[in-house]
């Protein structure tokens, strides 16, 4: 990239524009790879539907997160209001005090959501590598 002397007002644009550009694209990238893990999500989940809402279809990305003045970004993948309170016992299990005296058992814990995210990990960082490549205009420089 060639540098020209120009005036002050114009660099500023320029550096403007292109921390526009970068920030939009961060949160594309963010969006793209959350993609993966919410698919996996759905596929994983073996709930058999209890209320009007099934969890399935209740998996949810949220909007671009950040923490830190903007130093840190993030979106958050999981169960919707409609289905996370009762997803929650799914995930984690219940315990029950009374199964040694014939009572009910507990809820065995099945931890849909880590075992997604650690399978989806190296899908996720792969598709956020290339987005944050292709953001920089890395690709084809060397630079990798």
């Amino acid at each position: 990239m060639e540098f020209e002397m120009m005036n002050i007002d114009a660099l500023l644009t320029m550096v403007d524009e292109t921390q526009t550009r970068v920030t939009r694209g961060v949160n594309k990238v963010l969006k793209e790879s959350g993609e993966p893990l919410k698919s996996e999500i759905e596929q994983n989940i073996n709930v058999s539907d209890v209320d009007h809402t099934h969890a399935k279809t209740d998996v949810q990305m949220t909007n671009v997160k950040s923490e830190n003045n903007g130093l840190n970004k993030y979106i958050e993948v999981g169960y919707g209001r409609a289905t996370g309170w009762r997803m929650y016992f799914v995930e984690y299990g219940t315990y029950s005090r009374f199964k040694n005296e014939g009572g009910a058992k507990g809820v065995r814990p099945q931890h849909i959501i880590q075992k997604s995210t650690e399978s989806q990990k190296s899908n996720v960082l792969k598709i956020q590598k290339e987005g944050l490549i292709r953001i920089l205009n890395l690709r084809g420089t060397g630079g990798d």
